[in-house]
């Protein structure tokens, strides 16, 4: 009997440490900020903003956070090029943002930033690119990595001050 709960503790031991050690090599993913963290970022260092706008019961929003936005390159490029926020769609808090108050619209089921920022088009997940001289692009639905690059780069590299995103698209190779 007491070899057997030995044994059982040893093994224990064993998966305990396996899990440890795969949990420690999975990937990071984009460092999000809050809106309020975001703005004072802004302030500091003026990057174009990437907010993912989501709810916490799509399933399409859970995907993307699993793949697309952990994909290390994905993460490496917007931590460079981008002020990332991240934001749900269903949350209760107020927030301030340049200036304005925002506040959950429980009749509605919705925060009045993310219809704000989705410009009332209220499709999750959707993603919203907003460069520093230009107007706000959102992008409705789930991204996947190839996808997200070719659009990271318009925006990232600045090309959206020089040539449409059709044109960019057509000339560009993904590396991701």
């Amino acid at each position: 009997m007491r070899m057997v709960s030995c044994v059982a503790v040893l093994s224990l031991f064993f998966v305990s440490l396996v899990q440890a050690q795969a949990g420690s090599k999975q990937k990071k993913g984009v460092a999000w900020l809050s809106p309020q963290a975001a703005q004072a970022r802004l302030q500091v260092a003026p990057k174009p903003l990437l907010i993912d706008v989501y709810t916490t019961w799509c399933q399409y929003c859970r995907l993307m956070d699993a793949t697309t936005w952990r994909h290390d390159s994905v993460a490496a490029y917007v931590a460079e090029h981008f002020i990332a926020i991240k934001f749900d769609a269903e949350s209760k808090l107020p927030v301030s943002w340049q200036g304005s108050e925002y506040v959950y619209q429980p009749r509605f089921k919705v925060h009045q930033l993310a219809v704000s920022w989705l410009q009332g088009n209220m499709v999750y997940p959707s993603t919203v690119l907003v460069p520093p001289q230009g107007s706000p692009q959102v992008i409705p639905g789930a991204l996947q990595v190839r996808e997200a690059e070719t659009l990271l780069k318009y925006y990232g590299s600045g090309a959206y001050l020089q040539q449409r995103f059709e044109d960019f698209r057509q000339g560009f190779s993904p590396n991701w």
